[in-house]
C-alpha cells in the first residue's frame, strides 16, 4: 500500500476546491449569494472527497461493494455523532473564553465549566472506543490502523489547506472532524 498515492489526488482537490472558494469568499460584492455558493462548493466538496476517499478505501483494503456499504454506513453514522460533539466542544471554548474573563466568575459556575470539559472528554473517548469496536466487525485490525492513519493524514492536510491551527481547532468552516 502506497500511502502517498493515496493521498496526494485528494490533497490536491482539497486545495484547489477550498483554495478558489476561500479567493471568491474575500471579494466584498454579493455576500449573502457567495456565501451559499461557498456552502454549495463545500458540500460539493466534501461529496467529492468522499466518493473519492471510498474509492481509494476500497481499492486499498480490498472491500467488497457489500463490505463497503457496511463500512459507510457505520461511518456516517459516527461522523455524525463527531459532528455533534465538535459543536458542543465548540460551544463549551466559547463559553469558557467568556466566563472565564469575568471577574465574579463563582467557584460553583467555574465547577460547572470543569465538569462539562471533562464530560466532553469522555464522551469523545467513548465514541473512538465505540467506533473502533463497530470497525473491527468489518475491518482487521491493521486495516483499521490503515484507515486511522489515512483520516488522520487527510485532515491534517484539509486542517492547512483551510488554514486552521491545529492548536485551538478554530478557523474557517465547519468542524474538520465532520468529514470523515
Amino acid at each position: 500500500m502506497n500511502l502517498h498515492r493515496f493521498m496526494t489526488p485528494l490533497a490536491a482537490a482539497v486545495a484547489l476546491l477550498l483554495g478558489g472558494a476561500a479567493l471568491h469568499a474575500q471579494q466584498p460584492q454579493n455576500r449573502p449569494r457567495q456565501q451559499q455558493l461557498n456552502q454549495q462548493q463545500r458540500q460539493e466538496l466534501e461529496r467529492r472527497v468522499r466518493q473519492q476517499f471510498d474509492q481509494r478505501l476500497r481499492e486499498e483494503l480490498g472491500l467488497s461493494s457489500e463490505t463497503q456499504a457496511r463500512f459507510g454506513r457505520l461511518v456516517q453514522d459516527f461522523r455524525d455523532r463527531r459532528l455533534e460533539l465538535s459543536l458542543e466542544k465548540r460551544q463549551l471554548q466559547v463559553r469558557l473564553r467568556r466566563e472565564g474573563r469575568r471577574e465574579d466568575l463563582t467557584d460553583e459556575e467555574a465547577q460547572e465549566l470543569l465538569g462539562q470539559s471533562l464530560r466532553l472528554a469522555d464522551d469523545e473517548a467513548g465514541l473512538f472506543r465505540e467506533e473502533q469496536e463497530a470497525l473491527l466487525t468489518i475491518l482487521s485490525p491493521a486495516q483499521l490502523v490503515q484507515l486511522y492513519q489515512w483520516r488522520e493524514n487527510l485532515m491534517e492536510r484539509l486542517r492547512r489547506a483551510q488554514g486552521v491551527d491545529r492548536g485551538n481547532g478554530n478557523g474557517p468552516g465547519p468542524p474538520i472532524g465532520s468529514l470523515f
